[in-house]
């Protein structure tokens, strides 16, 4: 029930100024204040992402890829570019090819498309030492620009006429008319068809055969540490938006604290029941292929295709 009340009145949960009347929570802040720090949280949860989408060319000479699938314009839906990226994986396990994808939104005024293919292909190291069986497939989506360079090892099942009929044929089509994830795998299903059984994979990637024998390495544990920062983001974000929604319904008439063994978000007390735990151990993730890239050290000699769509 809402009361009248003078501006030097108070009520429990109500308080009317001169300006405006609205809700306080018992213990809490204004809900709209509540929304505002909610909108906040999101954007600091989301940012990381957004920032690992605004990747320029320059940027990926000094730091390569370390996927097979690297969509940096955002065009194929996630779900897709994983399983383009598997069946890369899957791919270089089994021929030891290597088919490095590389997609960004528009592509910079002062650098060269084809040149630049062949130095990201050399700072990658796509394909094999001693054999350069690996291939990459450089698109910039503003421009319409398309490329797909060869390393030394597949110039024979993958010569400059064949990569040019493949872009017309398989990727352009769906490219024109947006379907990107379609174009892609048709168009990497056919330069996998022509360079299938010239190579012979063991079984692994050389990314798995690197985590192995050397550990994580240095881009393991860049990884883990930008995944360590977005755990930590998403737990506080759901630790606020508890602990406002507790003050917001308060504990009851007349109370100062918790209820008994109500326990807090990360700490348990005395009969606390649900939460997250300071005495829980968590789960342990499984082994497996995490779906990185790493160049085995092939090489280029500038074969390949380019053209639009």
């Amino acid at each position: 029930m809402h009361h009248c009340l003078t501006s030097s009145e108070r009520s429990s949960g109500w308080m009317k100024t001169s300006r405006r009347t609205y809700t306080i929570a018992r213990g809490g802040l204004p809900r709209s204040r509540g929304r505002f720090n909610l909108l906040a949280l999101l954007a600091l949860v989301f940012l990381p992402i957004a920032s690992a989408l605004a990747v320029t060319p320059q940027e990926l000479l000094a730091h390569p890829p370390t996927r097979y699938f690297n969509d940096y314009a955002g065009v194929v839906s996630a779900s897709d570019a994983n399983a383009l990226n598997t069946s890369l994986v899957n791919f270089e396990k089994e021929t030891s090819n290597q088919f490095l994808v590389v997609i960004f939104p528009q592509w910079p005024d002062d650098l060269v498309f084809d040149d630049y293919a062949q130095e990201l292909f050399r700072a990658a190291k796509i394909g094999q030492a001693g054999k350069s069986n690996g291939a990459l497939v450089l698109v910039s989506i503003k421009e319409r620009k398309f490329r797909i360079h060869t390393g030394y090892g597949l110039e024979g099942s993958l010569p400059d006429a064949l990569c040019n009929q493949i872009r017309e044929q398989q990727f352009a089509p769906q490219f024109r008319v947006g379907n990107y994830a379609q174009g892609f795998r048709q168009g990497l299903a056919a330069m996998m068809a022509a360079t299938k059984g010239e190579y012979q994979g063991n079984g692994k990637t050389v990314h798995q055969q690197k985590a192995q024998s050397g550990g994580v390495g240095v881009a393991g544990v860049i990884v883990l540490f930008f995944l360590i920062i977005f755990i930590c983001i998403v737990l506080f974000a759901f630790a606020i938006i508890f602990n406002a929604r507790r003050r917001i319904g308060g504990y009851g008439p007349g109370s100062t604290g918790p209820p008994p063994g109500g326990g807090g978000f990360f700490f348990g007390g005395p009969g606390s029941g649900g939460g997250f735990s300071d005495r829980g151990g968590g789960s342990s993730g499984g082994g497996g292929d995490d779906g990185g890239f790493s160049g085995g050290g092939g090489d280029s000699g500038g074969g390949g295709a380019s053209g639009d769509w």
